[in-house]
């Protein structure tokens, strides 16, 4: 018996195209990625995470802001020095060029014949900066002393700080390296500054009664009478001399060091390099706050997350506060 209903329109049989589109839903489901199908998890692993970890994101954001700006939470006092007595003290303008000739032909007198060095690229050193940093600590209170010995300037930065120092890696050597050089009278900077005690203290106003500390560097290329080149440091404070063969990887300084170096560079400096370093800082640090925030609100979205994210929430909470109270108890 005929389903046609008479005057009724002839109905066209499905094109072979068109039942091909009429898929069930089980045959779309087949039809999805790998990528599509581990799309809600790892929605969800993200969600769930940036939650548990909101307070570490907020508390490591705000930590580093703090860090690369101390005078916000420290009370920081910083003065000029007097230019007229770091002059008088022989602490600037100093050339760098001229300093780094005469570190070149001390050490020449030094190795008596053994080893003849030149020095490389002198014209690079033409208005290169030169800074020295001192450190004076108390028992409660320690001053920094920033010299610009390019331009014979400077500031005292007083704060109320423990400070602690590092020990560093022994770089690799070269001839003379590990020796104290002692620049003569004639020679632009009167280095080691270290026994120039009196005149330091009297040009940047410091206190007899305090330990002054020193830190600054003349760095620079030379090479030996066969050829061989170096990477040369001069310790302006102590003279202490470091070196090491150009291309040589100084030992200890693999990627965990560095990135820990990184981390505890901050603050805005003189070099253009960390001074870039700490607007770097400064852009993440406002980077993982938002981070944090921005999470809260899609987890917000969420009504079926709500439970298990406030739970997560919590434990992360609960977590970074019992470590924090731990170890500043145990400071």
């Amino acid at each position: 018996m005929s389903d046609v209903v008479p005057g009724a329109p002839a109905q066209r049989p499905a094109s072979r195209a068109t039942s091909m589109r009429q898929d069930t839903p089980r045959q779309r489901g087949r039809r999805k990625t790998l990528a599509q199908r581990l799309n809600p998890w790892i929605r969800s692993l993200h969600l769930y995470c940036g939650v548990a970890l909101v307070p570490f994101v907020l508390l490591y954001g705000v930590s580093a802001f703090l860090m690369n700006h101390p005078g916000l939470y420290r009370d920081i006092q910083q003065t000029p020095l007097s230019s007229e007595a770091l002059q008088r003290a022989a602490l600037g303008p100093v050339d760098a060029q001229a300093l780094a000739v005469a570190t070149v032909a001390e050490m020449n007198r030094v190795s008596s014949g053994r080893h003849e060095f030149t020095l490389v690229d002198p014209q690079a050193l033409e208005g290169a900066p030169l800074s020295l940093l001192l450190d004076s600590r108390g028992a409660d209170m320690r001053q920094r002393y920033m010299v610009d010995l390019s331009h014979g300037e400077g500031r005292r930065i007083a704060m109320q700080e423990n400070a602690a120092g590092n020990a560093s890696a022994r770089p690799a050597r070269m001839p003379l390296a590990g020796q104290t050089l002692t620049l003569p009278d004639t020679s632009p900077l009167a280095v080691p500054l270290v026994s120039q005690q009196a005149r330091l203290r009297e040009a940047i106003g410091a206190s007899e009664r305090q330990p002054l500390n020193g830190k600054g560097t003349l760095d620079f290329t030379l090479e030996d009478g066969s050829g061989q080149r170096f990477t040369a440091q001069l310790d302006l404070y102590s003279g202490k001399l470091k070196g090491q063969p150009v291309g040589q990887v100084q030992p200890g300084a693999g990627l965990g060091e560095t990135l820990t170096h990184l981390h505890k560079q901050h603050g805005y400096k003189s070099s253009v390099l960390e001074w870039l370093w700490a607007v770097v800082v400064d852009v993440m640090a406002c980077v993982m706050v938002m981070w944090g925030l921005t999470g809260l609100w899609m987890w917000w979205q969420m009504k079926r997350r709500r439970p298990l994210g406030g739970l997560l929430m919590a434990a992360g909470i609960g977590l970074s506060a019992a470590l924090g109270l731990g170890l500043h108890t145990g400071m």
